[in-house]
């Protein structure tokens, strides 16, 4: 075999890495489908977003009506269930049915004041995560659509699953509150039927 021969068969180091390259880069074919599936996912992600943010906003207007509601009430029951004779009565001997009437009076205070705490935590549960728009810059727009989209299905990811365990913890907070006023709905009937029975 000739030198000439010898060289034609051999491969400079310029094209092995050449070869290296082409074997480990994807077929275009792949990066588009990978880049279809990505913005599937994140269309997905952008609805769950929506509906967290949804969710949200229907548990605070619940609040903000049960709010109305206690606040309506209060007005009423504090100017017919005395607090100071509730006290009074607590430090003397009385018959069974006005230690009825004092213990549903006294419920009715604490019921009251326990409404108003899980009110204002549905509406304060805690700041929700948003996108960071600062991480959109202009030396971003040079990167692969890919690995860029990448990031963002994951942040919306984290977003999301901030969002709904704040709003499981409200919806947790909001039935509390409603058993609670179911409670001091049936205390305020204690109260006053045995009110009326005394009259």
């Amino acid at each position: 075999m000739t030198n000439e021969n010898v060289r034609d068969n051999e491969t400079t180091p310029a094209e092995n890495n050449s070869n290296n390259t082409n074997n480990t880069t994807q077929n275009p074919d792949e990066v588009q489908n990978i880049i279809s599936n990505q913005k599937i996912y994140l269309e997905v992600l952008k609805k769950e977003y929506d509906l967290e943010l949804a969710k949200k906003q229907s548990l605070e207007t619940r609040a903000g009506f049960i709010f109305a509601f206690i606040a309506t009430i209060s007005t009423f029951l504090f100017d017919k269930v005395k607090l100071n004779f509730l006290l009074y009565t607590v430090t003397t001997v009385q018959p069974l049915i006005i230690n009825l009437k004092v213990i549903a009076g006294l419920g009715i205070y604490l019921t009251l004041g326990f409404i108003i705490y899980k009110t204002i935590k549905i509406i304060t549960a805690g700041n929700q995560n948003a996108f960071n728009i600062d991480l959109i810059t202009d030396e971003r727009f040079s990167k692969r659509h890919k690995d860029e989209l990448m990031i963002i299905i994951q942040a919306y990811k984290d977003i999301i699953a901030q969002h709904r365990s704040r709003n499981e913890e409200r919806a947790n907070f909001l039935t509390h509150t409603l058993y609670a006023i179911l409670i001091l709905l049936i205390l305020i009937a204690i109260y006053f039927s045995i009110y009326l029975k005394e009259i």
